[in-house]
This record gives structure tokens, C-alpha cells and sequence, in this order.
């Protein structure tokens, strides 16, 4: 079995102040009773005390998948084999960011073809 490191860095102010606006007002039980600003307070302190002891995965004999700031950059390193190439696609093509998506349904799919439809029918099933 190999092993297979997943590395978040985010760097983005913006990015980082509404992961700690959802944090605080999601009913985190580490700030269940606190008002928001001393909670956001705390949140910003520990930021700053990982920050002081975090090391990035530098090692090059390592497998790792490191994404930065929601995969606007993504840095693999020795992915192998099926399993991994899994997790690294399906990591990569996360879609985090707000976007629209379109979605259509076509009725009667099966009971005409396109090419028999006549064009107010097309326009109908849109």
C-alpha cells in the first residue's frame, strides 16, 4: 500500500476571510458561545500559529498532490498507480468556486429522434 500526501495551501485574503466568516457562523462547537468578533479573533490567531509551524511537503521522494488556493494551482509529485491517479483527477476537477450550471432536461427522448422533431418542438423541450 502506498501513501499518498493531499496538501491545501491557501494564500488568497479573500479566500481565507470567508472560510473564517463560515467557520464562526456555522455553529462550530469551538465557538458556540462566543460572540462573533472574538470568535473570528481566535480563528485568525490559530491561522497565525499553524502558519509558524506548518512545513510544505518539499520531499521529492514522496507521493503528493499539493493544491493552491482552491486549484488555481496544482502540483503533483510521483502519483502512481491507479488509486492515486483517482484521487489526483477527482481533486483536480473540484469545482469550488461559485459558477453557473445549466441543466436541461429533453423530454420524449426516447419517442422522437432530433432529426424527426419539428422546430417548435425543439424549442419545447428546452
Amino acid at each position: 500500500m502506498s501513501v499518498i500526501f493531499l496538501e491545501s495551501v491557501c494564500n488568497d485574503p479573500a479566500v481565507i476571510a470567508a472560510n473564517v466568516a463560515l467557520k464562526v457562523s456555522s455553529g462550530d462547537p469551538d465557538y458556540k458561545d462566543l460572540p462573533r468578533e472574538v470568535a473570528e479573533r481566535d480563528f485568525l490567531r490559530r491561522i497565525k500559529e499553524y502558519e509558524t509551524v506548518y512545513e510544505t511537503i518539499t520531499e521529492p521522494h514522496l507521493s503528493y498532490l499539493r493544491i493552491t488556493d482552491i486549484g488555481n494551482e496544482v502540483t503533483l509529485s510521483r502519483i502512481n498507480g491507479y488509486l492515486q491517479s483517482r484521487i489526483a483527477f477527482y481533486l483536480m476537477n473540484l469545482h469550488v468556486k461559485p459558477r453557473n450550471i445549466f441543466l436541461s432536461r429533453v423530454r420524449d427522448f426516447y419517442t422522437y429522434s432530433y432529426f424527426e422533431m419539428t422546430e417548435a418542438q425543439i424549442i419545447s423541450l428546452s
